[in-house]
């Protein structure tokens, strides 16, 4: 099974931070922090081989 490469954003939203998978207008997780936000993103990147 084939995994697609998916680089995660993390980007701010009014209540807090989101992370969006590359080409998605819609987030995957919201976070209160932005650290919180970039640590999730990062695993699920090492995950899926993205960044």
């Amino acid at each position: 099974m084939m995994t697609k490469n998916r680089n995660q954003h993390v980007v701010s939203r009014p209540r807090g931070w989101a992370m969006n998978p590359a080409g998605s207008d819609r987030a995957s997780s919201i976070h209160e922090t932005q650290r919180e936000a970039i640590d999730r993103a990062r695993d699920i990147a090492r995950n899926q081989k993205g960044e």
